[in-house]
């Protein structure tokens, strides 16, 4: 049986930045596309939270043509929390800023359902000391 899913991936600035969509089946990447900033945004978050928001909805729209039903009923969830964090990522990467290894590893660790949205929001206690 073929598992579907996908993957957004932050793309380099020097290509247009934006984003690119994997769909895989069985972990082999069988489509996609790219989605660049939208041109109809004030400013390049809310452009890339578009592009985002595009890329998502082909990646769904895709997966509903499969009419499969994850095999892990967490999944999607966990799917979204990847999504959120690369976008975070993304974001952060855009502004210049870079992540401690510490806090990344409480990234995995949300995204793998190790740690609660209200724990990965309250943060670690080096982030409220005005680190990253």
């Amino acid at each position: 049986m073929s598992e579907y899913s996908y993957e957004i991936l932050p793309r380099p600035v020097e290509l247009g930045g934006g984003w690119r969509l994997r769909l895989l089946e069985s972990d082999v990447e069988v489509g996609g596309g790219v989605f660049p900033p939208s041109e109809f945004s004030a400013n390049k978050a809310d452009a890339l939270q578009l592009a985002h928001f595009d890329a998502e909805d082909e990646a769904y729209a895709w997966l509903d043509s499969r009419k499969t039903v994850p095999a892990d009923p967490n999944a999607q969830e966990l799917q979204r929390r990847r999504a959120a964090v690369e976008f975070a990522l993304a974001n952060v990467g855009l502004s210049g800023f870079t992540i401690s290894e510490a806090e990344r590893d409480r990234m995995r660790r949300f995204v793998d359902g190790g740690m609660g949205l209200d724990e990965f929001v309250k943060g670690s206690p080096d982030h409220a000391k005005g680190g990253l």
